[in-house]
């Protein structure tokens, strides 16, 4: 079921989660992460929406957690990286910056 609304399509919320599911799929998550309740907050998003959502929610995480990175070393350590997970503030923060037609 697609609503159609201001001239975008609006994916209903068991799909909204379904995408986000697949595009969170090779993202570090976590714990507290509720794809369910971002899929439910999320009117009036499109496919496209929802995965820029998420790329902007990574964005979010490595910005947020930043600290945790040797930025004078020559190469990531590959431990670090794995820590940086997306949390939920960062999902918040993505989604209230952005903006639906």
């Amino acid at each position: 079921m697609v609503h159609v609304s201001s001239s975008s399509y609006d994916v209903y919320p068991p799909y909204r989660w379904e995408i986000l599911k697949i595009k969170c799929r090779n993202m570090a998550l976590a714990d507290d992460v509720d794809l369910k309740k971002i899929a439910h907050d999320t009117h009036g998003y499109t496919g496209g929406d929802l995965a820029q959502l998420a790329l902007e929610a990574g964005l979010q995480a490595v910005r947020g957690q930043l600290h945790m990175v040797d930025v004078d070393a020559d190469e990531l350590d590959e431990a670090v990286v794995k820590a940086i997970k997306i949390r939920m503030c960062d999902m918040e923060r993505s989604k209230s910056s952005f903006t639906t037609n």
